[in-house]
């Protein structure tokens, strides 16, 4: 494992501050690394808000590692599993896992004691926790690629495309059962990135196959979620606190977005 202070050189500096997080992001590229250099590899798809910031460069702090996956069974997340706890021992990290099959993949990776000894925590017992999830999607896309040269580690990610990523975040806003400000966050970034909509997957997965069924079924939703409340819950995770206005103002955006 590389020193902190090596690890914040990849940061500008008004987020020097942030030392969890950034000892995290580093910690989420250790773990991708051993995945995609092992033999299970073109089995996994990453996707999600972790995504977003490592291929795409979105300005938040995302927390875990989400992943779609190809006919994965249970004894081979198992051997993914341990895999990565073996690799992130090779670093000379203490690591505690346990996995949990339930449709889908949880992988809990724990780092006792890291907290303590890099001075971000007073206390011993204090672990630091990252979540290796995967859940199969049901909708068929080829992968994307992408190098990943960061903190001194290198290796080729399997990605899933961005249209793609966007057409999710858009599922989750309607469907997830407590609403988020991060996937309002991430949904104005990918529309910046040139991101539209996968139509397929929204018919597909929602029934919103076209721009006016996308453009109402959003709508609803924002009619039950106080944006001002979403933007309170996202802002820690932001690189820069008025960035809330993307989610503050994200009736206006819908209102004009191109889709």
């Amino acid at each position: 494992m590389i020193a902190l202070e090596q690890i914040a050189q990849q940061f500008p500096t008004h987020l020097h501050f942030q030392k969890q997080a950034m000892l995290r992001e580093y910690l989420q590229c250790v773990i991708l690394e051993i995945l995609f250099e092992s033999p299970f590899a073109r089995k996994f798809s990453f996707l999600s808000g972790t995504c977003l910031r490592l291929v795409h460069g979105n300005t938040r702090f995302s927390e875990d590692l989400d992943f779609d996956n190809f006919s994965l069974t249970d004894s081979d997340f198992d051997a993914v599993a341990e895999t990565v706890k073996k690799g992130l021992e090779k670093q000379g990290l203490r690591v505690e896992i346990n996995n949990v099959h339930k449709g889908a993949y949880r992988c809990n990776i724990r780092f006792p004691g890291l907290l303590f000894e890099q001075g971000l925590s007073g206390h011993r017992e204090e672990k630091i926790l990252i979540q290796l999830d995967t859940e199969r999607q049901g909708f068929q896309f080829q992968p994307q690629t992408f190098v990943l040269n960061r903190f001194g580690l290198f290796t080729r990610l399997l990605v899933t495309p961005p249209d793609l990523l966007l057409a999710q975040k858009l599922y989750t806003i309607v469907n997830r059962p407590r609403a988020k400000g991060r996937d309002y966050f991430d949904v104005v970034f990918l529309f910046s990135k040139n991101a539209r909509p996968d139509y397929g997957y929204l018919e597909a997965k929602m029934s919103a196959g076209t721009p006016e069924l996308l453009r109402a079924a959003i709508f609803e939703q924002l009619k039950k979620v106080d944006l001002e409340e979403l933007a309170a819950d996202v802002r820690p995770f932001l690189f820069f606190p008025e960035d809330d206005r993307r989610v503050r103002y994200f009736s206006a955006f819908w209102e004009q977005v191109v889709l």
